[in-house]
């Protein structure tokens, strides 16, 4: 098993940064005030993070850079994770994976899953930052609890493989499970061969059997040449379990 390496996006989601509605029929004047102030900052802000996105998506990486950095130098969580990403790949700035894993932590430490997943990647490898299993181990563990696949994946491997953890069949079967079920194949895969060994769970052939289809229908090889050793009929049976 192989952990999912970083994910370095080539365009970034525009931030919707609106506030809600307030009544302010029981505040005084002075909390007034500071609501309107706070809504007209809130609406820079955002006006200034959707210049910044057509910037990096339309390529112009040196704006989009210095717009991200305005953004993030004020506490901007989504700002701090595109500088993180443009340090990662060299755009509109040298490439700098230590800068690059500094802006993903401040992001990851305001909640960003992304930025959370793409620092647990930086600390398995060892890039832009000493390799340490166990900070990668608990970045992918804080984005797989907020429902992230590729960090679910990464944290059954890791407590399958024995790194940065105790080696816990249970827990990989349960994080594979929960990549499986929102369609990772490597996922599926692995869910399969844990229901054939009867590894973190009971044998169950026909999990087994369920969760290969699933994956080979996705094109996951291994997946495929185990049921084609087994079912001469398998895409028809497979097709059955849609």
């Amino acid at each position: 098993m192989q952990i999912k390496k970083i994910l370095t996006l080539t365009a970034l989601a525009f931030l919707s940064m609106q506030a809600s509605a307030i009544d302010l029929s029981f505040f005084d004047q002075t909390e007034q005030s500071k609501s309107i102030q706070q809504d007209r900052l809130t609406q820079r802000l955002n006006d200034l993070y959707s210049k910044a996105s057509k910037a990096y998506i339309t390529g112009n990486y040196i704006k989009a850079f210095k717009l991200f950095k305005k953004l993030a130098d004020q506490g901007h969580s989504y700002a701090q994770f595109s500088l993180g990403t443009m340090y990662h790949n060299g755009q509109g700035i040298l490439q700098n994976k230590t800068m690059a894993a500094r802006w993903y932590r401040l992001s990851a430490n305001q909640g960003h899953i992304i930025a959370q997943y793409n620092l647990g990647a930086l600390y398995y490898q060892g890039a832009g930052v000493d390799k340490s299993y166990s900070l990668a181990f608990k970045w992918f563990s804080q984005a797989a609890s907020l429902g992230y696949a590729d960090a679910q994946y990464n944290l059954a491997t890791m407590y399958f493989t024995a790194k940065g953890v105790a080696r816990n069949y249970h827990e990989a079967f349960k994080w594979f499970q929960r990549a499986a079920e929102q369609g990772d194949i490597n996922s599926q895969y692995n869910l399969a061969v844990m229901y054939q060994r009867g590894l973190g769970t009971k044998k169950n052939m026909a999990m087994a059997f369920h969760w290969h289809a699933k994956a080979a229908q996705k094109g996951q090889q291994q997946s495929r040449a185990w049921l084609l050793a087994r079912f001469s009929n398998y895409p028809q049976a497979a097709g059955k379990l849609n």
